[in-house]
């Protein structure tokens, strides 16, 4: 952001009123992280109880060769899908946003000096610090599309593993 100094225009003033909405757009976004991230772990959950009851003939049974289990494992593809579900939940819980060099993310995670990045945002008007905050926004929407798209994946997965846990496979 190139150092000027701090002038008010008459578009300023509207823009204080919009990023009252973007902020409100911001806990919105984050709510419905958390939402995906609790979602994600009650599905892990239920998820491990059913691959112990899946797996529960050939576990139960400790005399079993490894041979026996890998044959099991091939022989239920319930189980294979059900693996692929818990990993593609794990992902969607450990899922990785780009670096944003944007000032909010400055000022949040970068080790820059707090009196640099304190001159920075003082200097700015609130056109580019509204600028700022829509790109950090549209960060934290393709963050979300990515978990929900993990996590929805995890759970067709989850579903197909049922389905043919009933259908004995």
């Amino acid at each position: 952001m190139a150092q000027k100094k701090a002038v008010a225009s008459p578009a300023d003033s509207v823009r204080v009123d919009k990023a009252v909405v973007l902020n409100g757009f911001y806990l919105y976004l984050g709510g419905r992280l958390d939402s995906v991230g609790r979602r994600a772990a009650f599905t892990m959950a239920l998820l491990g109880s059913f691959l112990g009851v899946a797996s529960a003939s050939i576990t139960r049974n400790q005399s079993a060769t490894l041979q026996d289990k890998l044959v099991f494992l091939l022989t239920h593809p319930s189980i294979l899908f059900g693996i692929a579900a818990m990993i593609t939940l794990l992902v969607s819980e450990i899922a990785k946003i780009k670096r944003s060099n944007d000032l909010l993310a400055r000022i949040g995670f970068s080790s820059e000096s707090a009196d640099r990045l304190n001159e920075v945002y003082s200097t700015a008007t609130i056109n580019e610090l509204f600028g700022e905050m829509i790109k950090s926004t549209r960060i934290v929407g393709g963050f979300l599309q990515k978990k929900v798209r993990l996590y929805n994946a995890g759970s067709i997965l989850f579903v197909m593993s049922i389905v043919l846990f009933v259908c004995g496979w």
